[in-house]
This record gives structure tokens, C-alpha cells and sequence, in this order.
């Protein structure tokens, strides 16, 4: 991709996570991201494009098992092979069939759809919120002395080593004199 592309609203972050997926992981990417069902079989060299375009779009995981269900149909319709409705087909879960109503049951989610995660939070230091090191900046930036900042982290990380705290306090204290 031209790094024309880059500077006209497509992240370069989209970019490398596109380049690493087959058509089934780009599929199911572009439908996550609200692609109309119509247009994921009958525009395929167009999926790529619009997947950049659309990248930063809320994602619905559900819309998986929606577009199963419509390619389901749309299969039976034109008289397709029971053989292609199988589940290794299906991009969102595991569909099994009942056998006595004929109704659809999920066996459950492909592990293939990536999860959002949250970021964890930062302090202003770029240290993880929560943890003993983030305390113990914290502390000796409000200014109280070694001794006192090992017993308070020790109250809340009894696990916490002394020595440890120490080298955290005295780096603190070379970052903020500078």
C-alpha cells in the first residue's frame, strides 16, 4: 500500500493488521464492522478497501451469527448442497442443527474473533495505575521521606520488598530533581 494512503485517513495500523488476514478473517472483520451481508460475497477485491476505510467503526460481533443465518438461507433458496452449509463454513459460531425441529443451536464462538480489550490506565510517570511502583512514586512526589513510604506500601502490598521500594523511591526522586 502507497504511503499516499497513509496521509489520506488510513492508519498505518490498519494497514499491517489487513495484510496478515486470509478471506474468511477479512470477511469476518468487514462484517463485524457493519459491511452489508449483500456486499461481502459480491465485492471481494473491494473488502480489503473498505475495511480500511471503515477500520475505526464500533464493532458487533453479533452481526456474525446474522449473516450465517442470511447466507444460510440464501444458499437454500438458490439450492445448494447441504454439504456447504456445514459449520466449518460459518464465520461467526458453531452452529449444530436439531434434529427433531430443525431449529439452529450455537455450540459455541470461534476463538479466531479477536476480543476488545481495555487499555490498562497509566499515571502521568507512564506506570501502571494500582500497582506498588505507581504508589511509591506517587508518594515520594507528595514528599514524604523513604522510611515512611516503605510501611505505607507495605500496609497495602504486604508482599512488597524493601529493597525494591527503595530502588523505586531513589529513581523517583533522581526523575523529579532534574
Amino acid at each position: 500500500m502507497a504511503k499516499n494512503d497513509v496521509n489520506k485517513g488510513i492508519s498505518a495500523t490498519a494497514v499491517a493488521y489487513v495484510e496478515k488476514l486470509n478471506l474468511p478473517a477479512l470477511k469476518r472483520e468487514c462484517i463485524i464492522r457493519g459491511l452489508e451481508f449483500e456486499r461481502v460475497c459480491s465485492s471481494i477485491p473491494q473488502l480489503q478497501t473498505w475495511f480500511l476505510h471503515n477500520y475505526n467503526n464500533p464493532i458487533n460481533n453479533a452481526r456474525l451469527n446474522e449473516y450465517d443465518r442470511w447466507s444460510t438461507l440464501l444458499l437454500r433458496s438458490r439450492g445448494v448442497d447441504e454439504a456447504m452449509l456445514a459449520p466449518e463454513f460459518r464465520l461467526g459460531s458453531f452452529i449444530i442443527r436439531n434434529a427433531e425441529g430443525g431449529e439452529y443451536k450455537s455450540r459455541g464462538t470461534r476463538s479466531r474473533i479477536p476480543k476488545a480489550r481495555e487499555k490498562k490506565a497509566r499515571t502521568e510517570d507512564k506506570l501502571f495505575a494500582g500497582t506498588k511502583k505507581a504508589l511509591t512514586f506517587d508518594l515520594q512526589k507528595k514528599g514524604l521521606t523513604k522510611a515512611e513510604v516503605i510501611l505505607k506500601v507495605k500496609a497495602q502490598f504486604p508482599d512488597a520488598k524493601e529493597k525494591s521500594i527503595g530502588i523505586w523511591f531513589n529513581k523517583c526522586k533522581r526523575m523529579h530533581t532534574k
